[in-house]
């Protein structure tokens, strides 16, 4: 099994240990409120549970000892860590609500909270998550969400233990009240329909409160956090669209120079991440460099119309024998009677095909392509193409076109549907 196939399975075991936690987490406060007798359905949850953290108790200590064999010496905090996590572990694995069903302790209620010390397995849980290379921002938005919302239920249970329902409410209905209470204290909103009336509701009161500026402080902080995350590269693109915006106001730039600026800079930011590209993938070996390079220009003539219905393999394949070009207006890319021995497609901007270099028989724009014809028929270019605005184009060579094309017929036919679209809708010559 690979590193990679391990991590995540033992990170799906720690998903379905949290999920027991959180089950846990929920039924035992809830069930100690409204002090309620053992169910059949709770000692076959509970049995299933304690089985999970049994399972895990033993692959800790079998993890252990493999680690053990290293030569690496033990410190005193690495022992008591390793003790410390055997002890709850253990102590996660027993079926309490079983052991009380069958000691007939259901009236001592007080002990179905020991069940809550398998919430210690929390922090493990999300360490263990946390050794991930990377962690989605959603994700650690959802955790806050969840840890707040398990804290929420717990006072609310606590409100209920300490003011019992007076009988005149349903057990749904006061739980939705208590949940109430707590909510409007958490959030500091306190609209004070419901007061604590007694020193140990007051005191329950005032740490409510303490701990709701924490909970949301923590939610909201996340949730920012995430959304900044998101946003962080589009901010930036902006910033610089506004920059180079000033800096032609500033100079004087005439309209439509400054059209076609915005227009070229728009173009590179919708395909790219940032400016700052090649940088992020810098420090990685040149070999996957390449890898991570062949899907930047995959990203970069995916959405042309010549590629549609390509399998992602043979977008890989183009994107690997990809040479990107860059045209200035009038900069001649091909010229009439010179033997071809690359096409193009163009990413951004237009061309203009001519027979003598004035008079414009078509003009190209993005997701065309022109020079297949000299590639597949040894034949000389019979048109000249010049850069008409700032062009970014893609040039393949002769023998990576054939091929490509051999392997890949999906995308010669997509050629062959272009090239006849174009006879018919012009009579005109084409460049080859």
């Amino acid at each position: 099994m690979t590193k990679r196939n391990r991590k995540f399975l033992e990170t799906g075991w720690q998903v379905c240990l949290f999920f027991a936690v959180l089950f846990t987490s929920f039924e035992a406060p809830y069930s100690l409120a409204i002090k309620s007798q053992i169910h059949q359905w709770q000692l076959w949850v509970d049995g299933v549970i304690s089985l999970l953290f049994m399972a895990d108790l033993f692959y800790y200590i079998i993890q252990e000892k493999k680690r053990r064999k290293d030569d690496r010496p033990k410190t005193h905090m690495d022992n008591i860590k390793h003790q410390t996590n055997l002890l709850l572990s253990f102590i996660s694995s027993i079926p309490f609500d079983i052991v009380i069903a069958i000691f007939g302790l259901n009236s001592l209620h007080i002990l179905r909270l020991i069940r809550l010390y398998r919430l210690m397995r929390l922090p493990h849980i999300f360490h263990t998550v946390g050794d991930l290379a990377v962690i989605p921002g959603w994700f650690k938005a959802m955790m806050a969400i969840v840890g707040a919302t398990i804290g929420t239920h717990i006072f609310a249970c606590l409100w209920m233990m300490v003011y019992p329902n007076p009988g005149d409410m349903s057990k749904l209905d006061y739980y939705i009240r208590s949940l109430y209470y707590v909510v409007t204290t958490l959030s500091t909103v306190g609209y004070g329909d419901i007061t604590p009336p007694t020193t140990g509701g007051r005191l329950l009161a005032m740490l409510t409160m303490m701990v709701g500026v924490g909970i949301f402080g923590i939610i909201i902080g996340n949730i920012t956090r995430y959304f900044s995350e998101a946003d962080r590269y589009k901010e930036l693109n902006r910033e610089k669209i506004q920059d180079l915006t000033n800096f032609m106001r500033h100079y004087e730039v005439p309209i439509e120079i400054q059209e076609v600026a915005l227009n070229y800079y728009g173009h590179l930011l919708a395909k790219r991440l940032s400016d700052n590209d090649d940088k992020i993938i810098a420090e990685l070996p040149a070999s996957l460099q390449e890898e991570m390079r062949t899907y930047m220009n995959v990203k970069l003539i995916g959405g042309l119309s010549i590629f549609q219905n390509c399998t992602a393999e043979c977008l890989k394949t183009v994107a690997q024998a990809l040479e990107q070009k860059y045209f200035s207006p009038g900069q001649q890319v091909i010229s009439k009677g010179e033997i071809g021995h690359e096409m193009f497609i163009i990413g951004h901007g237009s061309v203009n095909v001519t027979l003598d270099n004035v008079t414009v028989l078509a003009t190209l724009n993005a997701g065309h392509f022109f020079g297949e014809s000299a590639l597949l028929e040894e034949a000389p270019r019979n048109a000249h193409v010049v850069a008409s605005d700032y062009c970014d184009l893609y040039k393949l060579d002769k023998n990576d076109f054939i091929n490509i094309i051999k392997r890949y017929p999906e995308l010669y036919r997509n050629i062959e549907a272009v090239i006849s679209k174009r006879k018919v809708t012009s009579n005109s010559n084409r460049p080859s």
